[in-house]
């Protein structure tokens, strides 16, 4: 569903050496976007030359730090790119328009694509130009996303719109559901805007998403309708006996 969407891993040595926690916040970013489905990628020239300025890692990750990058690379499955092409900067001033080398190993992996973001990066440029071994000529377009916040809402900018389907068998505001079967406590517009933060684990439920409504103070679960031009989801509130339909991910990115 969300494939569509370029996520790179920027492996930065200088900040895993002066930042606490560092690897932790990548962890935390990578394992909300492979909650996604959505697809990863990381310099394969980044990696090594992390490797060899890091005093706390070896070549073959054995350390509990080289643990940490093993996982974030391999349990979310990345994709390492090798190639290094030459990005530029474009600095506009009319006549006197400039461009400025971009000396970036994560930069120059990047894979011209119309939907692509850097994880936690020090840089902020773009649009950029990249130029291929081969004489080609790219512009390239990121976004630069540091919070895994700042990745749901880019996400929901970068996809079909989700809408949400009122069902009868459900009802609205706490009455109208069919017997024995789960209420929306809340009513449509309602629904329709925590369908938009709403966020899943597809490698738990492939067509469901989860929200926590804080008007509600319970969880509220979405269900997609299949492929349809509508992009439709139907939903329900959970009462408390059933909060363990949420996966563990989920309720522990709520915190409830």
């Amino acid at each position: 569903m969300y494939q569509d969407l370029h996520f790179y891993i920027d492996l930065d040595w200088v900040k895993h050496i002066s930042e606490d926690n560092y690897l932790k916040k990548i962890y935390s970013l990578i394992d909300f976007v492979h909650k996604h489905k959505a697809k990863i990628f990381y310099s394969h020239t980044q990696l090594i030359e992390f490797t060899k300025n890091c005093n706390d890692l070896d070549e073959n990750f054995s350390t509990s730090i080289g643990n940490q990058l093993d996982v974030i690379i391999n349990t979310v499955g990345a994709t390492p790119i090798k190639k290094q092409d030459y990005i530029f900067e474009v600095c506009f001033a009319d006549k006197n328009t400039s461009l400025n080398h971009v000396n970036d190993f994560i930069l120059s992996s990047v894979i011209p694509h119309s939907k692509q973001a850097i994880l936690l990066s020090t840089h902020n440029k773009s649009p950029l130009l990249m130029v291929t071994p081969n004489g080609d000529f790219h512009k390239i377009e990121l976004s630069y996303l540091e919070k895994v916040e700042d990745i749901q809402h880019w996400i929901v900018e970068n996809s079909t719109k989700r809408n949400f389907n009122l069902s009868p068998k459900h009802g609205e505001n706490g009455k109208g559901n069919w017997k024995g079967e789960s209420v929306l406590l809340c009513n449509e517009k309602e629904a329709n805007e925590l369908l938009k933060s709403a966020i899943p684990d597809f490698f738990i439920h492939d067509n469901r998403l989860f929200n926590w409504d804080e008007n509600c103070n319970t969880y509220i679960e979405f269900f997609y309708e299949g492929e349809n031009p509508q992009n439709q989801w139907h939903g329900f509130h959970l009462d408390l006996k059933d909060w363990n339909r949420v996966p563990t991910s989920i309720r522990k990115f709520f915190n409830k």
